[in-house]
Order: structure tokens, then sequence, then C-alpha cells
């Protein structure tokens, strides 16, 4: 089964949503590109949570508004046990109200694959010159068996999107990895119902 990294997790209370401090640019980008990168290509990003760092570091992702994962050791540890040509690690700056928090990394999924099933997903579509822009997801599906060997890697297609294995959410799940969620594609663009409301 597939499932699509979600950066912020429903509940995570939206004050301690880490902001890119722009005066430290990088290009956010190089990390949704689903390849591997040279370490001197990528200068560490400065996240500014405004949080003591004792709100933040019992969270093992933490959510930011460049919408990359923030994971500490022990995610680092998780993904490059379970799945080490997936993935790469740069470390990250993170100032909080009461100094640095240490020991957490950018992950850079180094893989990409093309997986969306267009016969059942509804979306619009931007002709480009180049390519095609997909946007306004209205119902996404992706094929069963898209990531192949890989248990992460980024959609080729929408590289916001962050694929995950079934087996990478049961061992987060079972480690009870938190600040993060696992969602089934069909549930990203749900229209929401009154239940929701509750």
């Amino acid at each position: 089964m597939i499932y699509v990294w979600k950066i912020v997790p429903n509940n995570y209370p939206e004050k301690l949503v880490g902001i890119y401090d722009r005066t430290h640019l990088i290009d956010q980008f190089l990390l949704n590109k689903g390849q591997k990168m040279e370490p001197s290509g990528f200068s560490s990003a400065v996240m500014s949570f405004a949080a003591a760092k004792k709100d933040l570091e019992h969270y093992d992702c933490l959510p930011n508004n460049l919408m990359i994962p923030l994971v500490n050791q022990r995610v680092r540890e998780l993904c490059e046990e379970f799945s080490p040509e997936d993935v790469q690690f740069f470390p990250a700056q993170i100032k909080c109200d009461d100094g640095e928090l240490l020991g957490y990394y950018f992950l850079n999924v180094t893989q990409k694959v093309t997986g969306i099933d267009h016969q059942k997903s509804l979306y619009k579509k931007i002709a480009m010159p180049q390519n095609s822009f997909i946007y306004n997801f209205k119902h996404l599906v992706y094929l069963a068996d898209c990531l192949g060997q890989h248990k992460l890697a980024r959609d080729q297609e929408v590289s916001s999107h962050l694929l995950v294995s079934g087996e990478i959410k049961e061992i987060f799940t079972k480690k009870n990895i938190t600040g993060m969620q696992f969602i089934l594609p069909e549930d990203l663009y749900r229209q929401f119902t009154y239940e929701d409301l509750d």
C-alpha cells in the first residue's frame, strides 16, 4: 500500500510549525527533486520556532513551512536501516526561544517514481513548454506497485508528494514516531464532511 508523508499532521499545534529564516537563503527545491545531492551542494537552512526546546524535542519530526521532513536521529536511524538507498540527511539549524535545538536533519529522498493512476485520479493540468503541470486535485490514486523496490520516493509528476511504503508506515507506527502523518492518497484530497467538524 502507498502512503503520502504529510509534513504537518492533523491536530499539530500551528504555533509549533517552524518558519524558514530567509536571511539564510537556500534552494529548498533541491530537496524536492528526488535525487542524491553532494553535501557541498546544500548549505544548512535555519529554521525558527516560536517555542522552547523542551516543547519540540519530544517530536521526532518537526513540521515546517519548507514542507521538507525535518527529522531527529531516531528517524534517521530507522530510514538508514530499512531504506538506506532512498535517503540522505543534511544537518539543520533550529533556533528556539531559548537557544539552538540540536540533532535534527533535513531528509532528502533520493529516488523518484511515476505512479499516479491517471484513470482513477481527478485533477486539472496546465500545459507547459517542456511538460505539463498537475494541480487542483479532487481525488488521488497511486498505482499499487509504483514504488518498485523503493520504500520512499518523490512523485515524478508532483514533487511535493513524498511517497512511503506500507512497510515504512508500519515501522514508524510501531516505534510511535511523532510529528508527522502518513495518509492514504485517496484521503489526501478527500472532501470534508460534517463529521470532520466534530
